[in-house]
């Protein structure tokens, strides 16, 4: 097994419940996740205080599998440059509705203003609703004492 290293290699975690050899200062070592263009998908364990390194899997990824994982490198690259664009997007735009909100005030219009005497449409059915469940509620009990006592 290969103990060098590249030096652009990109890492990612990966949590392992397999503890790894320990470096050569007896510190465990962690298992990361190579995305180097010769070595993508390549797990190998390190110490970060003294730079130990150890490869995890035998062999190294080629042909077509070599080939999966580096576009799929690519695409979960381009996938969170354009999230966090979108999440920039955004902000941007919040901002943007924020100081709009502030310097323009909101007109008022006379049919929103209401001196609270007259009903909506919406307080009608309410009543209505509520109506006909008391009334309804008084049926049923009613009904339920009438069988109870026969």
């Amino acid at each position: 097994m290969a103990q060098a290293q590249s030096s652009n290699s990109v890492t990612s975690r990966n949590p392992s419940s397999i503890d790894g050899p320990p470096c050569h200062c007896l510190r465990p070592t962690v298992m990361l996740t190579a995305w180097t263009g010769t070595n993508p998908g390549r797990r190998f364990y390190k110490c970060y205080l003294h730079g130990f390194f150890y490869w995890a899997d035998a062999e190294e990824p080629h042909g077509w599998e070599q080939r999966s994982l580096l576009e799929a490198r690519d695409q979960i690259r381009r996938l969170r440059k354009d999230k966090a664009d979108l999440y920039n997007k955004i902000a941007e735009l919040q901002h943007q509705l924020t100081l709009r909100a502030n310097r323009e005030p909101v007109p008022i219009r006379e049919e929103d203003v209401s001196d609270g005497t007259e009903e909506t449409e919406s307080d009608k059915m309410l009543r209505q609703m509520f109506v006909m469940s008391c009334g309804s509620f008084i049926t049923v009990t009613a009904i339920l004492v009438y069988m109870m006592k026969n």
